[in-house]
């Protein structure tokens, strides 16, 4: 008789996107956690390219796991609806949390982010500092462009700071790069016309936000106070 079985202490972490692909720093963040919680009590596997093809020979093996039964629970990594009427949603008695940012119809407890959460404390520290012209920089992959951006301008005016609407920018999550060129533009102009903070929404966007920024010569903290979000604990 094992003393752990795996109905009560295996737990499948599903991700959509192949194992090793290049983008997405939550869902490093997530494997890396995942991988510093496993103990003899509570294993984690990992399985990939889960959703976009429920017939792959991946999805059908976390299948046959919730069928086994084999996991105590399955935590998903992303909203399943291309699961519907898979075991791997359906299948009773397998608790399910779907952690991502919430939508609604799926069914499934969710944890996720709080955006809202981590604006007003960006926004506080900015104004704290001085700075009274932000800039965002968002992933376009979220929300439509009247929505994101008066979700923004209404958080930055509750703080007592100005923002102009060119001064919201976003960009595809596959095209992060081109956060380079969008922050060029934002910052090319003189200081009097430009931003003098810039909050980034999405950790993956950091790298070629912060180039466009050097790229057009600007000191951080000096003259462009950047916030960035991230994924505790690994940024």
């Amino acid at each position: 008789v094992a003393d752990f079985p795996p109905h009560v202490s295996h737990y499948a972490m599903a991700f959509p996107s192949p194992e090793g692909h290049p983008y997405h720093q939550f869902y490093h963040a997530l494997r890396m956690e995942g991988a510093r919680l496993q103990n003899p009590e509570r294993r984690i596997t990992m399985f990939h390219s889960i959703g976009s093809n429920p017939d792959s020979p991946e999805c059908r093996r976390l299948v046959s796991y919730v069928q086994g039964p084999r996991v105590a629970g399955v935590i998903f990594t992303f909203a399943p609806f291309t699961l519907a009427g898979s075991p791997l949603v359906d299948e009773p008695g397998v608790p399910r949390v779907v952690v991502r940012t919430p939508v609604a119809g799926s069914g499934i407890p969710e944890v996720y982010p709080d955006l809202d959460g981590f604006l007003h404390r960006a926004l506080e520290r900015l104004a704290q500092q001085g700075r009274r012209r932000p800039a965002f920089l968002a992933i376009s992959n979220y929300g439509a462009v009247a929505e994101v951006s008066d979700r923004y301008i209404r958080a930055a005016h509750r703080h007592g700071l100005d923002v102009e609407p060119g001064w919201i920018q976003a960009v595809h999550a596959d095209a992060a790069p081109w956060a380079r060129q969008a922050m060029m533009a934002v910052f090319g102009a003189r200081k009097a016309l430009r931003p003098d903070s810039l909050v980034i929404t999405d950790d993956n966007l950091v790298p070629a936000a912060t180039e466009g920024l050097a790229a057009v010569g600007l000191n951080i903290p000096g003259d462009v106070e950047v916030i960035a979000e991230t994924n505790f604990p690994w940024p």
